[in-house]
């Protein structure tokens, strides 16, 4: 029909002023617009003027034809822009103040397929759309929800919606919809509140709202996108260290670390990171350890996604901070899955202007980071007096050794700052002679980075005060050798003097 030239006539019966006239082009006009290749034609042959004013009648039936049309051929990123260019936008938000259930439905349908396009986000709130949105979300009619909170769910995107939308009064309703029975619901109402979340100013007024409770019971029943959605707000609400007591209070912390055994990997993630804002803080660290976190975490630090192991990594190094963990973390067997993210990261294949180079030097940068992350942590359990034989038993030496090999200075930095703390025992110092560490001590002095000269500075005084044989002694480098000269013990008794002839 549409190849045959039907949608213009279509269009022109449109224009007529006898409803009994209309109806039946625009049931028609309706049908054809829910195929797919009849979308854009309806657009491209001038339809959008004819059904935009179906919005305008008096007529209910009309309206909802219109509405239909309007909704179905929104889902093309082209004629997004064209249907709002073309005015669609106030009649679309008036019927969204409708009585009638059927016509708010479509018309919140129709806002949230328009509301996907960035600039559409701003004109749907320059039109009045947020205020009659928010108010569908007190709907009893679950599509009508639904509807509403995917539209607020895309609307919050832009900050300045993220402001207004809270301004407007949608977190409580959004919270309310967070024990609905609909999954749908749920998960719409869920990735609406962790956008609104995002914005620092949202990040307590949620709380005030009362949406730790129902965020905490979904991160334990809820679907994987609810979860997904919940963890993710999670994560927001934990860059604010004031509500670290409420959530802790609330018990976060057991349905987050249970979610680091999913098997879908947002979900760990978003997990992961929100442990790690909450492991900065003293309590946390013990509580994070207590509630069972350690096995879930040595998994992620074997995981093949890079990030969850940098995420597993940092926790590991926040939480090692702590002097208890220190012990605990070592007996949990955390230390090998540690040393293997000490090695070098991978080097880029591919040359510059090469479509896979992009994203191996994004691949080389994360590496990098885990090698910082990692060090970091096997730093902080070499601090305590019982770790440091464990640590040599378990060959932290010689994958440290090449830490100072990077040519970044926060892994240098992590791999002399272990064997400073390492070395303060003469055995282990000598260990690090042994393994041919010296040469990469005296090329480290000359770092420009005083972070590192400090450590290496500090890891030499010791290493080089245990005994090394001449030839060792003789192929210092002359900065090493003036502090093993400065480290030397003085003879007890002086040599004779010579008589003179």
């Amino acid at each position: 029909m549409v190849q045959d030239g039907c949608l213009r006539p279509l269009f022109s019966l449109l224009a007529n002023p006898s409803i009994n006239i209309q109806e039946p082009s625009a049931v028609a006009i309706r049908n054809l617009s829910a195929h797919p290749k009849n979308k854009d034609r309806i657009v491209s042959e001038g339809g959008l003027p004819y059904v935009i004013s179906l919005l305008r009648s008096q007529d209910k039936g009309m309206q909802e034809h219109g509405a239909v049309v309007i909704r179905n051929v929104s889902v093309n990123d082209q004629n997004e822009v064209k249907i709002v260019e073309d005015g669609a936008l106030p009649p679309l938000v008036e019927l969204l103040k409708s009585q009638d259930a059927k016509l708010q439905e479509l018309a919140a349908g129709a806002i949230r397929n328009l509301s996907v396009n960035a600039n559409n986000k701003v004109l749907i709130s320059q039109e009045g759309g947020i205020p009659p949105l928010i108010s569908l979300l007190s709907s009893s009619d679950d599509k009508i929800q639904e509807q509403a909170a995917v539209a607020l769910r895309n609307l919050s995107v832009n900050p300045q919606n993220e402001l207004q939308i809270v301004q407007e009064g949608g977190l409580r309703p959004l919270v309310t919809l967070l024990r609905s029975t609909n999954d749908k619901v749920q998960r719409q109402s869920a990735g609406a509140l962790a956008n609104l979340s995002v914005n620092p100013k949202n990040k307590v007024k949620l709380v005030q709202a009362g949406g730790l409770p129902p965020l905490v019971s979904l991160l334990r029943s809820g679907s994987d996108k609810v979860k997904e959605h919940a963890a993710g707000a999670m994560r927001n609400l934990s860059m604010n260290p004031e509500l670290e007591a409420d959530m802790l209070r609330e018990g976060v912390l057991g349905p987050l670390i249970s979610l680091l055994f999913s098997p879908e990997i947002k979900i760990q993630l978003q997990s992961a990171v929100a442990i790690r804002n909450l492991s900065v803080t003293p309590d946390s660290k013990i509580k994070i350890v207590e509630e069972g976190a350690i096995v879930p975490l040595i998994a992620l630090l074997r995981s093949a996604d890079l990030r969850l192991q940098e995420q597993a990594a940092v926790i590991f190094r926040n939480l090692s901070v702590n002097s208890e963990n220190k012990i605990a973390i070592v007996e949990a067997d955390v230390v090998p899955p540690l040393i293997a993210l000490l090695k070098p990261p991978e080097e880029p294949s591919s040359m510059e202007g090469e479509p896979e180079y992009e994203g191996q030097i994004a691949q080389y940068k994360q590496q990098v980071k885990i090698q910082e992350q990692a060090g970091g942590a096997i730093r902080n359990l070499s601090m305590h007096t019982d770790n440091k034989p464990k640590l040599v038993s378990l060959g932290v030496i010689p994958p440290v050794l090449l830490l100072l090999k990077s040519e970044d200075p926060r892994v240098q930095e992590q791999g002399a700052g272990i064997l400073r703390n390492l070395s303060v025992s003469a055995p282990h110092a000598g260990i690090v002679v042994s393994d041919g560490g010296v040469p990469f001590l005296a090329e480290l002095l000359k770092s420009p980075d005083y972070k590192v000269q400090e450590q290496v500075s500090a890891t030499a005084n010791p290493t080089l005060s245990s005994p090394l044989p001449s030839s060792t002694v003789l192929s210092l480098p002359l900065p090493l050798l003036y502090l093993t000269l400065l480290d030397s013990p003085l003879p007890s008794h002086p040599p004779p003097l010579l008589s003179s002839t």
